[in-house]
């Protein structure tokens, strides 16, 4: 998949479209714990957070370490930003959810979010990533599905 960023968010989101009530604080949980990834920053593994406030902040470490040694600083985005996840529910362990959000910040401050997606995967047992494609696979004896990330998320 390549080098990402990973986006925490403090702020509640809202329930992304096709995914079940039922997991909804679930997925929560695992948001807040793990966060969302995104490509549209620098792909350096750094990590940013929106703050219970909607700012945008930019937590700074040092190459191979895993704390901030510095306060975060706030970043002055301006744009769309999409973050995503995969999901699969422990209360519900045969669905699994590939999880789309769409922030507007203006001026380093969420203004909306715009776009809350979710596609079930439905009785995946293995969701794997390699080269940019996604695979699929729901049954043993079926044939594996395979696409380019980027149509799977242009399909949402």
């Amino acid at each position: 998949m390549g080098m990402f960023d990973t986006v925490y968010v403090q702020i509640p989101l809202p329930l992304a479209l096709d995914l079940p009530e039922s997991v909804e604080s679930e997925f929560s949980a695992d948001v807040q714990t793990n966060g969302l990834q995104t490509k549209d920053m620098e792909c350096l593994l750094d990590v940013y957070t929106i703050t219970s406030n909607g700012k945008l902040t930019r937590h700074v470490r040092e190459w191979g370490s895993r704390e901030s040694r510095r306060p975060a600083e706030l970043v002055d985005f301006h744009g769309r930003l999409k973050c995503h996840t995969m999901f699969t529910s422990k209360v519900h362990p045969d669905l699994s959810f590939y999880v789309n959000y769409t922030f507007k910040f203006t001026d380093g401050v969420l203004s909306k979010v715009e776009d809350a997606k979710a596609v079930v995967l439905g009785n995946v047992t293995k969701i794997s990533l390699k080269d940019e494609m996604l695979t699929l696979d729901n049954d043993p004896g079926d044939a594996l599905e395979t696409k380019k990330l980027t149509e799977f998320m242009d399909e949402m």
